[in-house]
């Protein structure tokens, strides 16, 4: 008797990954391209905030908790710092190309995604190129830096 009910192929289960996250598959992208040769990246994550001075109640000496301010979050920011090699044959995002960038004064959109996600990034938005700096040491590799500022929300941010 033939089966009226056939097997469906469920898709592979993929284990959680383990172990310590590698930062070289951690990758920064300006304008849909890759910073190139990239050596590091690093971004922080911060809080505008506004301190709030209040006298004591006439109950307390002036002397104890009136001492502390009271910090409330005014808004928030990030900042990516970035660093690469100059490479003469670049097919991704080059100094020279980060330097039209910046020279065009407009924000860039920045995708932080891991290697092999591209389509998952876990941070998206708009930023502007707040410096870019070219180190060209005698007998050593040439070398870029910059850094970018949030230019409003990002539309992905996952945390």
């Amino acid at each position: 008797m033939e089966n009226d009910n056939p097997t469906v192929q469920s898709e592979p289960v993929t284990a959680p990954a383990t172990g310590y996250k590698n930062g070289s598959d951690m990758l920064l992208s300006l304008d849909g391209k890759c910073i190139g040769h990239c050596t590091s990246h690093k971004i922080q994550y911060g809080s505008d905030t506004k301190s709030h001075n209040v006298k004591a109640p006439e109950s307390e000496a002036a002397t104890g908790s009136a001492l502390f301010t009271e910090e409330t979050v005014t808004g928030l920011n990030y900042q990516i710092d970035f660093e690469g090699l100059e490479h003469n044959e670049e097919t991704e995002n080059s100094a020279g190309l980060i330097r039209k960038a910046w020279r065009a004064a407009k924000p860039v959109e920045v995708k932080l995604f891991e290697r092999g996600k591209k389509e998952t990034p876990y941070l998206v938005g708009y930023c502007i190129i707040s410096s870019l700096s070219e180190d060209y040491p005698a007998a050593d590799d040439t070398s870029f830096s910059g850094s970018l500022k949030n230019c409003g929300a990002p539309s992905v941010f996952t945390a």
